[in-house]
């Protein structure tokens, strides 16, 4: 996953610098074109984010009045969402060993569940770098798990989550851990529990999966994409399940990537509906570390 991404990064810099080599010369034409190939690169991330805004508005239901979003509001998710996706694909995930450190789930006084987060689709675990920070500070244990390679069955995923599972019980002495689950995370935590059960699980808290699939993952490659589809055979079976695990979906009504939004709802849990908010910015959200400060603070 780190490969692919830092790839990605490379590709593009090295593309946007020739484009601009090209069409600029002069005295100076070498630091230009590194300020200009920065602001090519910005403005290519910038139209995939609103392309991802405009696609996820078109597959969109209808909003709950008490969720509609004024002119104002949807120009800050824009930027709040580019933002993110320069914070978490440029920055910290392709550097993700860097950033994130040691996988060290510490200590918690208070003896809680310590609590494991589960990335979505083409993420790693850099994705919770300040999530995990802010959790930690709260004197929470906390760890993550990095689903590789990145396009393969959720299934698969599912026994990598065990595994880790199993690891950090040994760890810590812990009997149960808490799951937090962004997006394809959610339905590889679901997998798990369809397999393996609820013995090691205290409670699950989904941000942004899509629970029902989604229309953008006509989009994606591998087979974890189709099986995100909305009307998979995959999703299909899984939602037959009982959930076995306490369960909390927090979902957006303007996700980006989530469309329909409401996909993400999960039939049998609680949730959380939240607006204004898009897929990624999820990851550097106060709100949801609000949601889950609240809702691990009382685990036992």
């Amino acid at each position: 996953m780190i490969v692919h991404l830092r790839a990605l990064l490379a590709f593009q810099a090295l593309l946007a610098a020739v484009l601009t080599w090209t069409f600029w010369t002069g005295e100076r034409a070498f630091p230009v074109a590194l300020v200009m190939a920065l602001l090519i690169t910005l403005a290519i991330d910038f139209a995939l984010t609103a392309l991802t805004l405009v696609l996820s508005r078109a597959y969109a239901g209808p909003t709950r009045p008490d969720l509609k979003l004024g002119f104002r509001s949807g120009v800050r998710l824009l930027f709040e969402e580019f933002l993110a996706a320069i914070a978490l694909i440029r920055i910290v995930m392709p550097f993700e060993s860097f950033w994130m450190g040691a996988d060290d789930a510490g200590s918690d006084p208070h003896n809680r569940p310590p609590v494991l987060l589960a990335h979505g689709y083409v993420c790693n675990r850099g994705f919770w770098f300040w999530l995990r920070g802010k959790l930690r500070a709260e004197g929470l244990r906390v760890a993550t798990i990095t689903f590789d390679p990145p396009f393969t069955d959720i299934d698969r995923f599912a026994d990598d989550l065990h595994a880790r599972i199993e690891k950090l019980i040994a760890e810590t002495g812990a009997t149960r851990v808490s799951l937090v689950a962004h997006s394809m995370g959610g339905l590889v935590s679901r997998a798990y529990l369809r397999r393996y059960g609820a013995a090691r699980v205290a409670r699950l808290i989904t941000l942004g999966t899509p629970h029902n699939g989604t229309r953008i993952a006509g989009f994606g490659l591998g087979p974890n994409a189709r099986q995100m589809r909305a009307g998979s055979p995959w999703l299909a079976s899984l939602n037959a399940e009982t959930l076995a695990a306490p369960t909390l979906a927090v979902w957006s009504a303007h996700d980006t990537i989530v469309a329909p939004q409401e996909n993400a709802r999960l039939p049998g849990a609680r949730e959380i509906a939240i607006s204004g908010l898009g897929h990624l910015a999820m990851a550097i959200s106060p709100r949801i570390l609000e949601i889950l400060r609240d809702e691990l603070a009382g685990d036992a």
